[in-house]
């Protein structure tokens, strides 16, 4: 299965010619955008306003979305509302107070922007909130940062600094455990390192003492599962079209359908008719 789906992204990746930003990128397919505005001068920041905005698919790579911990904070400050207070705090609040730019390879004008928008947000963060409550009986949304800069409103996405801090965020999470000079599993090729913490599917974990090989020890768990950094990538846009294309309903159990090519990898085609129509054929079939 996890090949099958390895081929898929492989596919889309040759014929699409994509980045690994855009390939790391997630849709959070929402109906609205609430956007915390900031407006910058010169050296510094000032917040402007909270405003609502209708959703629009063709600025993913925009909103720079990438889901980040349950329990934490995202990647980036753009979050899926749940309850907007409850996501204010943990996603947007908490990615500014837990931002720790000394980890991270930034050149200092990068620095001075990320730190500059940071204290702006922490000197007005009770007044965001404030304005936030505006649009508790919303539905669908999304949390984002925008910026206002030389009278055009910009979103993250739209600074290589907070680009740059998403990739090296997601690499430095995926080889906390990595083994070097070893043979992926998926591709079976030796690299210079393979990662051992994948949790592009969330079936594997790490969490629990009985997914660990080599006596229990976390830092030889790369045993289990070693998948190098390109297979990564194949991974993620293989699991993108399954979500996007290949996810049905059955009496309301969701399942997918995995493409497996008889022979290498092909081209990847739209199927014919709607997902609807689809269940709509299967269920006569019956």
């Amino acid at each position: 299965m996890i090949q099958a789906i390895k081929e898929v992204g492989d596919t889309i990746l040759r014929r699409e010619n994509k980045t690994p930003l855009s390939t790391l990128i997630q849709n959070p397919k929402a109906e609205n955008v609430v956007a915390i505005v900031f407006e910058k001068r010169w050296d510094s920041f000032e917040f402007l306003e909270v405003k609502l905005e209708e959703f629009d698919s063709g600025k993913v790579d925009r909103y720079l979305y990438r889901k980040g911990s349950a329990n934490g904070a995202n990647i980036t400050p753009t979050s899926k509302v749940t309850e907007i207070e409850k996501t204010f705090n943990l996603k947007i609040k908490g990615w500014f107070e837990g931002m720790n730019l000394s980890s991270f390879e930034i050149d200092e004008e990068g620095k001075l922007f990320l730190s500059g928008l940071k204290s702006a947000f922490i000197a007005t963060k009770e007044k965001i909130r404030n304005k936030l409550k505006d649009y508790e009986n919303e539905r669908n949304m999304m949390l984002t940062v925008k910026i206002k800069e030389e009278e055009k409103e910009k979103y993250i996405g739209d600074y290589k600094v907070f680009q740059s801090y998403l990739l090296q965020t997601v690499t430095k999470k995926d080889t906390k455990v990595a083994g070097t000079n070893r043979l992926c599993s998926l591709c079976e090729v030796t690299k210079s390192s393979v990662l051992g913490k994948l949790d592009t599917f969330k079936f594997y974990t790490l969490d629990k003492p009985g997914f660990i090989s080599s006596g229990f020890k976390e830092e030889d768990a790369w045993k289990n599962y070693p998948v190098c950094s390109d297979c990564k990538l194949s991974l993620e846009e293989g699991k993108k079209f399954l979500i996007d294309k290949r996810r049905f309903n059955f009496y309301g159990f969701p399942y997918y359908i995995i493409p497996k090519f008889m022979i290498g990898s092909g081209e990847v085609r739209e199927s014919a008719g709607t997902h609807r129509e689809y269940n709509k054929r299967r269920a006569n079939s019956w």
